[in-house]
């Protein structure tokens, strides 16, 4: 090992010779040593013999930059993104560097590409492969268990060993354009079509929506029968609703493949006659339909037992008739041949009792209200019905939303309230409104004013007889 401050002194031949010989070493050993050389120049060599490293003077000569390992092992400078420990000489920010212990990375056009580190490679940017095929793909596992790769039609991921998962907290599968196809959110997947959520899960199920339908089924033939299958926790099978296309009907199933009911385009049917209970055993649907009607076969006749029975704590029923002005929005028929036959009964209270009925006989219809004596008390005469039918005001007028049928005789109800409170014909108040402010009518049954008039006539008839008695005496004399 030698090193020189490679300047020759003047001196004696001998002396001269020696430090020639000293500098000559110092070049044949590359100024090895320990230390530094103490005189340097850009661009010397230096073989550091403490890090056994081969050094070279920059051209500022003031560092040095290693070259390679004494025993032969080549080394670079760290470097940097744009600057890389080891470049191509016309591509100077193109090359190999590295950023930490035990890393190594790749950069291009002084941006980082690719980090090789001791957890695995790390990619920036796009990883293409030129070819194409099952073989020319990505592999992972030590099989190669997991494959990913482009045929360029089709893109694939196929997985040989366990199960394919994908994991995370949100997951979003979109198409080509950015348009959401599935979501997956904690608990719940969506399945989504042109940007719109048509099927959910939630926790008690399923929820499907759709603007025209939720779910087809289409049978893989003209011949075959589509269902939907019902099973519980320990039974498969326990019921069905299927479509057979040789007859164009929805059959419904209960259990043991026994077929309960037949929806078809105009009908609807028990099985064999069966019954279908609706709520209790004494409601039943005990037929079909037929020629636009519905038969309902009742087992009790008892009030609230019969036919058809409707509860609401609204307006209960409403029948409407869409057709000509002689359509019928309801229709009632007692197939009864002789006697009374009752068509409509009225009724109130917590547990029924009637208060009327509409009756037929054969040949007229009769409105009859409870009158019985056993339900009334406190009866007197009415002894001022002459007073209060000339009270009334009896009145022709057109009506404001009907000018068409003209003028008509009546009564407005309040002035009848007015006269005769306790008849009990008008309902309601005058110029009542609603909780909204809409008016709420008052009504009048002219019939409830036939006692009042009965009693007017019967007070004239008495006037009339006294009359006649005292014209006859008048007469006689």
């Amino acid at each position: 090992m030698a090193q020189h401050d490679f300047v020759i002194a003047n001196a004696s031949g001998s002396a001269v010779r020696s430090d020639l010989n000293s500098c000559l070493q110092a070049i044949l050993t590359n100024s090895s040593g320990s230390s530094a050389p103490s005189t340097t120049a850009a661009y010397m060599f230096w073989a550091d013999s403490n890090t056994g490293t081969l050094k070279l003077r920059n051209s500022a000569d003031n560092a040095w930059v290693e070259l390679l390992q004494l025993d032969g092992t080549l080394t670079m400078e760290d470097g940097a993104v744009g600057t890389p420990g080891l470049a191509f000489r016309g591509d100077l920010d193109t090359g190999l560097w590295s950023s930490a212990a035990d890393t190594l990375n790749i950069s291009t056009g002084g941006a980082e590409r690719a980090e090789f580190a001791s957890d695995g490679l790390k990619i920036t940017g796009k990883l293409n492969f030129s070819a194409e095929g099952a073989s020319n793909g990505i592999e992972l596992g030590i099989g190669a268990d997991l494959k990913l790769y482009h045929t360029g039609s089709h893109s694939f991921i196929e997985n040989g060993t366990g199960a394919l998962v994908l994991k995370g907290d949100d997951v979003n599968v979109q198409n080509s354009s950015g348009e959401k196809l599935a979501y997956f959110h904690g608990d719940i997947a969506e399945l989504w079509y042109n940007n719109s959520k048509i099927v959910e899960t939630q926790s008690n199920g399923l929820k499907i929506t759709g603007n025209s339908y939720g779910i087809e089924f289409k049978a893989t033939s003209a011949n075959n029968s589509n269902f939907i299958r019902f099973s519980d926790h320990d039974q498969d099978d326990v019921g069905r609703i299927q479509y057979e296309h040789s007859t164009n009907e929805f059959l419904f199933l209960t259990a043991a493949a026994a077929w309960r009911a037949r929806l078809g385009s105009t009908y609807f049917k028990p099985e064999s006659d069966a019954a279908f209970d609706l709520g209790t055993s004494s409601q039943r649907f005990r037929d079909q339909w037929v020629s636009s009607q519905l038969f309902i076969q009742a087992t009790s006749d008892l009030v609230n037992e019969g036919a058809l029975t409707a509860d609401s704590a609204g307006n209960t029923v409403c029948f409407r008739a869409t057709g000509a002005a002689g359509h019928n929005p309801l229709m009632l028929w007692n197939n009864t041949t002789s006697g009374t036959r009752n068509q409509i009964q009225f009724g109130d209270g917590s547990s029924y009792g009637s208060r009327g009925e509409i009756t037929t006989n054969g040949s007229n219809v009769t409105y009859g209200g409870t009158s019985d004596y056993r339900l009334k008390q406190d009866d007197v005469l009415i002894t001022d019905g002459i007073t209060k039918v000339k009270a009334l005001k009896p009145k022709r007028f057109k009506w404001k939303d009907n000018l068409s049928i003209g003028i008509c005789d009546g009564f407005f109800a309040h002035e009848i309230q007015e006269v005769a409170p306790t008849s009990g014909a008008t309902i309601g108040t005058k110029d009542a409104v609603d909780s909204d402010g809409n008016p709420v009518y008052q009504s009048v049954d002219q019939a409830k004013l036939v006692p009042l008039l009965t009693a007017a006539i019967q007070e004239a008839v008495s006037k009339i007889e006294a009359l006649e008695t005292k014209v006859a005496a008048l007469e006689a004399a």
